[in-house]
């Protein structure tokens, strides 16, 4: 986040490497001591020396600022980041495409230093997209790199992330088969018109005159598709604070500091599932206030802004609740004071929001407040009550056995001694894991203990997938797992016939990754996948299956045609896995680095702040170099 631009030879030369299986051995000793400060990216012709001090200035006061991050003076940190993104407006207004270029590296260090300053509960302003060259050069207009950041900022929560009036741009192919372009003519274009007219995008976001420039040429353009994949997401193709940088936002999501008194997570998400959802959960959602997340409910609708942060009492949503001079919501009548005046409570106190994530569903995100408020033997009862209905779910026609050990619930087919004997192994593998990361006897291995399902037919494994995973298995998986903070579960499928240790290199690595991803919400997935894979190839070194894991992992980093198709989401979930596989290899080449994350992680929780102060660099820089 807070490192210069590097030479960009060096780095597709360390990709190469990367791709290569001796090369896997050469970027653990280079990648992280290769690296000479340089300025910002050169171009052909130099740019003018003030811009150039423009550019140095503000490189300047973000590694300024990452150092007070490290020293945790996250206000001093958060007025610098403010300073640099003062000075980046000011460099970017009417810059030329060359400087736009060339500071796109700096914008990609100041949006990370802003992302872990808002984390850090920092009020900062929305971080401006950064504007593309005019279109007025003449030169051909990229979707990826101009049209696709433009739908992203302007109509992401509607039309990207949701489906709003049945129109999705999510990918170009959506676009593409929407009827909404007249290819080569921007004027007859519906997409256009929308546009100009005002009708879109709704709330208080604007289409500047040189966006609206740079979509029209695109169209007159023909309209055409520069990426690798038209079906992929356009979230891949943009700059990550890019949909932050809304105004329809009140000041963006702002975390809960401790002090409150009412939790979204906890207590306004039920009301609003309970009451709402009929109306605003919907595929048209009434006046296109759509509640199915938080993004949504950000963004507002027809109306404008459902609250503002501090000022319950001119706050639409609650002058709704209470039908103050409006129709009271919702239509089968007025709520409960009592729940009016927690909806209230939750704006007067900042509106905080408890995830992470603003796309996370309603549901999941009640779950995570139920699962937040609850100690250890809390969560652990409520995971045991709710087993039989996920089992259910799969497999309503089958009556489970279940048994119950130190940190594990065993639900499954056969008998209960050997659901016990399933249990007493995954007690020892837990054990193992604990010595390898150094993890304190302590502390809970999971907080809420892990629930194990196991069934012996492949037919019904393959239906867990379909129906509790939502995904398909593929053929040779015998185990998969999940966990956020409301459930921690592994799926196993083991033979009647079968012994335990047929399976356990698969259930080590399951059994490591949910308790790498228990450390904290902000683990990504790759990161407790490649954990799982390194423990139990650790543990199980000469075993054919992790053998075949060496082989598999090296054939899924030679698959990506660049690393943003492994940072991007964009790889098949069991190909993703095998990638951070090698990741972590790499981190755990710096054995020191490596320790201090695993400590930071399990102690402080938040993964970037963790990685950054291990490594001195962001792990997409990490990887991508």
């Amino acid at each position: 986040m807070f490192m210069l631009e590097k030479d960009k030879s060096v780095v597709m030369l360390l990709w190469k490497l990367l791709r290569k299986p001796v090369g896997i051995m050469i970027v653990i000793g280079v990648v992280m001591s290769s690296w000479t400060s340089q300025t910002p990216a050169q171009t052909t012709k130099p740019l003018p020396p003030e811009v150039r001090k423009q550019i140095r200035d503000i490189d300047k006061a973000i590694l300024a600022a990452g150092r007070l991050f490290k020293d945790e003076k996250f206000d001093e940190s958060g007025r610098l980041i403010g300073e640099a993104q003062k000075s980046m407006v000011d460099l970017t207004e009417s810059a030329d495409a060359r400087t736009i270029e060339v500071v796109k590296g700096t914008y990609r260090k100041l949006a990370k230093a802003h992302q872990l300053l808002s984390g850090k509960g920092q009020t900062l302003k929305p971080l401006e997209a950064l504007p593309e060259p005019s279109a007025t050069s003449g030169g051909k207009v990229s979707f990826v790199s101009q049209v696709a950041p433009i739908l992203i900022s302007k109509c992401g929560n509607c039309h990207v992330r949701g489906n709003r009036g049945n129109f999705s741009a999510a990918s170009f192919r959506n676009l593409d088969n929407s009827a909404m372009i007249a290819y080569g003519v921007a004027d007859d274009s519906r997409f256009i018109e929308v546009i100009e007219t005002g009708e879109m995008p709704k709330g208080n976001l604007k289409v500047s005159e040189s966006e609206l420039e740079i979509l029209k040429q695109w169209v007159n353009q023909g309209a055409e598709f520069d990426g690798d994949n038209p079906n992929a997401n356009l979230a891949s193709f943009a700059a990550p604070a890019a949909p932050m940088a809304s105004e329809a936002m009140p000041r963006g999501p702002m975390k809960p500091t401790g002090d409150e008194t009412v939790s979204f997570g906890l207590h306004i998400a039920p009301i609003l599932l309970e009451n709402c959802a009929e109306c605003h959960i919907a595929r048209n959602p009434r006046g296109n206030f759509n509640m199915a997340n938080f993004a949504g409910i950000l963004q507002g609708g027809d109306s404008g802004k459902a609250f503002t942060p501090g000022k319950s009492a001119t706050s639409e949503i609650v002058l709704r609740l209470k039908g103050e001079d409006r129709d009271v919501m919702p239509p089968t009548g007025k709520l409960d004071d009592k729940l009016i005046a927690l909806v209230a409570k939750w704006i007067d106190e900042g509106a905080k929001f408890d995830p992470a994530d603003v796309r996370l569903t309603l549901k999941t995100v009640a779950a995570k407040g139920l699962a937040n408020s609850l100690d250890h033997p809390g969560l652990t009862e409520l995971r045991k009550q709710t087993s039989g209905e996920t089992w259910r779910l799969a497999l309503s026609d089958v009556a489970p056995s279940s048994v119950t050990t130190d940190n594990f619930h065993i639900v499954g087919t056969g008998s209960t001694n050997r659901l016990q004997d399933i249990g007493n192994a995954a007690e020892d593998i837990a054990t193992r894991i604990q010595k390898i990361l150094n993890a304190p006897s302590s502390a809970p291995f999971v907080k809420g203990d892990t629930t194990l399902f196991v069934v012996d037919k492949r037919y019904d494994f393959a239906e867990f997938g379909r129906m509790v995973e939502k995904r398909t298995f593929a053929k040779n998986l015998v185990s998969s797992w999940q966990s956020d903070t409301a459930i921690a579960h592994i799926a196993l499928l083991c033979g009647i016939r079968d012994g335990v240790s047929d399976y356990e290199v698969s259930l080590a690595r399951d059994i490591a990754s949910v308790h790498v991803a228990n450390w904290d919400a902000s683990v990504p997935r790759w990161f407790a996948d490649g954990m799982g894979y390194w423990v139990a190839s650790k543990m199980f070194r000469r075993d054919p299956v992790v053998q075949q894991w060496q082989l598999d992992s090296q054939s899924a980093l030679a698959s990506m045609k660049k690393p943003d198709d492994f940072l991007g989401n964009s790889m098949a979930a069991d190909q993703a896995a095998l990638v951070g596989f090698r990741f972590v290899e790499m981190l755990q080449g710096k054995s020191r680095q490596f320790k201090i994350l695993v400590k930071k992680l399990r102690e402080d929780g938040n993964f970037e702040s963790a990685f950054y102060d291990s490594y001195g660099i962001t792990p997409e820089e990490f990887f991508k170099r």
